[in-house]
């Protein structure tokens, strides 16, 4: 009967979402499962969760494509800017004050490294590009793939930057991301290992910091609003995205190489 109507066997369902809970629970970013050794069984005629989702992978021969190892740090996150309010009702004017409020009551400029990045995407003449500041530290614009979205822009300009924050000569303290997309904050403190490849890239230098000891926080700020930063960053991504994309490479906007860099294009400062 299962089999005329194409229905799949319960006890296939009932396989397919012991190894679903099972990858759930795989991925939550908490060590309990690391070292966790369950029993075989509570009775002799029924198994534990995980004795019996290790059955059914050998069954199988199924193997995660995850490992616990990939647990990455969660990286702490703000999507707002003071009181709550939709952007679209609130003016240019108001958004930019309660941005620099933020940031001046939460990362003050003596506590906190602060790193601005953009992205920009023109889907009509594919192209797109990323952008990235920090006053006193480095700058940069890079071209990247004709079918990137504004989303892998936005990720692939915060990964740019922890790796460049990542390889400096100075102690770990605080570094803010301020990022202007809220997909792409929700998709970098994820818990979930992420398909994307830009992303999980992304995700493991910011993972890499955390663990170096720097406290990283990703910080929503609305665009073109006014925030100096953020528009530096903005006009970054544009002269990426008109610089040219050569053989899978991205090449930088600006003049000068970064520092440790060869035939780069980001302006690092020292310190």
């Amino acid at each position: 009967m299962e089999a005329l109507a194409v229905i799949e066997p319960l006890d296939l369902r009932h396989e397919l979402n012991t190894i679903r809970l099972a990858e759930k629970v795989a991925r939550l970013p908490v060590q309990h499962w690391k070292g966790y050794l369950q029993p075989n069984a509570r009775l002799k005629t029924q198994t534990t969760f995980l004795a019996a989702t290790k059955k059914i992978c050998e069954k199988y021969g199924l193997h995660w494509l995850i490992s616990v190892s990939e647990r990455m740090p969660v990286t702490e996150i703000s999507l707002s800017v003071g009181r709550a309010a939709r952007k679209e009702d609130t003016t240019r004017e108001e958004l930019r004050s309660r941005s620099l409020e933020t940031l001046a009551e939460l990362y003050p400029v003596d506590c906190w490294v602060r790193i601005y990045t953009d992205g920009s995407a023109d889907q009509v003449q594919r192209k797109a590009g990323a952008g990235y500041h920090s006053s006193g530290l480095f700058e940069g614009g890079l071209a990247l793939s004709l079918m990137s979205t504004n989303f892998d822009n936005e990720v692939r300009a915060v990964s740019k930057t922890a790796a460049a924050l990542l390889s400096l000569s100075r102690s770990p303290t605080n570094v803010v991301f301020v990022v202007d997309s809220q997909s792409a904050i929700l998709a970098l403190c994820s818990p979930y290992v992420p398909e994307e490849r830009s992303t999980l890239t992304s995700k493991r230098v910011l993972g890499a910091l955390i663990l170096k000891g720097w406290r990283v926080v990703l910080q929503w700020v609305a665009s073109h609003c006014g925030v100096m930063g953020n528009e530096k960053a903005d006009e970054r991504a544009k002269k990426g995205k008109r610089s040219e994309w050569i053989n899978g490479e991205a090449y930088s906007s600006s003049d000068n190489p970064m520092d440790g860099e060869a035939g780069g294009g980001e302006r690092m400062n020292g310190g």
